[in-house]
């Protein structure tokens, strides 16, 4: 209950909760969608992992700016953020 996953293909979110995931915890869309105005966008997350697979910069970049805007604005100041990003490919 305590995984949530964004993710851009339908078939994978399906994947995700046949394979035991909260359908509630399961969005679909990219991270910048679900963390600004989608099913996210409430819950103060602390930590965050972030598969940038077709190395493309700037889509990483937003990814995270997103959730660190969302993040800031419901945490106290003295709280920690983790981030994990996968860059791999590097197709674009």
């Amino acid at each position: 209950r305590d995984l949530f996953v964004a993710n851009r293909h339908a078939s994978t979110c399906q994947s995700l909760v046949e394979f035991g995931l909260a359908p509630e915890n399961v969005a679909l869309g990219c991270a910048t969608e679900v963390f600004t105005d989608g099913p996210f966008s409430s819950i103060p997350f602390a930590a965050y992992y972030f598969d940038g697979c077709g190395g493309y910069v700037p889509q990483i970049i937003d990814m995270i700016r997103t959730a660190v805007d969302a993040r800031f604005r419901s945490m106290p100041s003295k709280s920690r953020i983790a981030f994990g990003v996968s860059i791999v490919g590097g197709n674009r």
